[in-house]
């Protein structure tokens, strides 16, 4: 048999490869060190569903305010970036309502929402926890902001960089545009990787993860939508 950990060809009846690896043991690497190798950052653009499995696996409130916070972090960047075009003290007034404001609005959105997602989930199956949702949650808020970092520099270069140059322009638009699709399509990217941590955790597919979110919508809006025809009959 191979050796998962160094290659090594070593018969059917050994248990302990040359370098030490126990075959009968594995490795007995701690499996926080083994999140840490993951690096989640990169891995959640690629293979979403494993990623989140394996870290809830290990500890499901891995670096959890942390996320909270770093998310928050950029959007407020992001928030001042989309004020750019409109002054200086709009982009400094959208960083501190962004810093100030944006960790507290973020924190309300991912607990109160993990509730509703769970009550949700129950009616079509789902199985998650308040915890694991959170997590996944966060995670989504987190892609989806990175996106957006990636997104609002190419609509601040087409809003606001002007040359006397035509080459100097034309070419700041094209790389202005290359850097928005790509923001465009992360953006898209990350909202499927919402859907497919959310359904991992809740146990069901990413499409069930969007019936997920219609169920809440519908929720909603269907006890309004019965209240504006009954009201008018009422009155009558």
């Amino acid at each position: 048999m191979q050796c998962p950990k160094c290659g090594l060809e070593n018969s059917d009846t050994d248990t302990i490869c040359g370098c030490g690896y126990d075959f009968k043991k594995g490795d007995g690497e701690d499996p926080k060190e083994k999140l840490r190798q993951l690096r989640p950052y990169l891995s959640i653009w690629r293979k979403p569903r494993a990623t989140i499995q394996q870290i809830i696996d290990v500890d499901p409130r891995h670096k959890f305010h942390q996320l909270v916070l770093f998310s928050a972090f950029l959007g407020a960047i992001n928030m001042a970036m989309e004020q750019i075009d409109k002054g200086v003290s709009e982009v400094i007034e959208g960083l501190l309502f962004g810093i100030i404001l944006a960790p507290i609005i973020l924190y309300l959105v991912v607990y109160v929402g993990a509730v509703i997602l769970k009550w949700a989930g129950r009616l079509i199956g789902g199985a998650g926890t308040e915890q694991n949702i959170r997590y996944a949650l966060i995670w989504a808020v987190l892609t989806s902001q990175i996106a957006s970092l990636i997104f609002n520099p190419a609509y601040i270069l087409f809003e606001v960089f002007d040359s006397t140059s035509e080459i100097i322009n034309l070419t700041v638009q094209v790389f202005a545009a290359v850097l928005g699709i790509v923001g465009i399509v992360m953006y898209l990217w990350s909202m499927v990787i919402g859907l497919k941590i959310l359904g991992q955790v809740q146990g069901f597919s990413a499409w069930k993860a969007l019936m997920n979110y219609l169920v809440i919508i519908a929720a909603i809006v269907i006890p309004f939508v019965v209240l504006a025809i009954a009201i008018p009959n009422l009155i009558k």
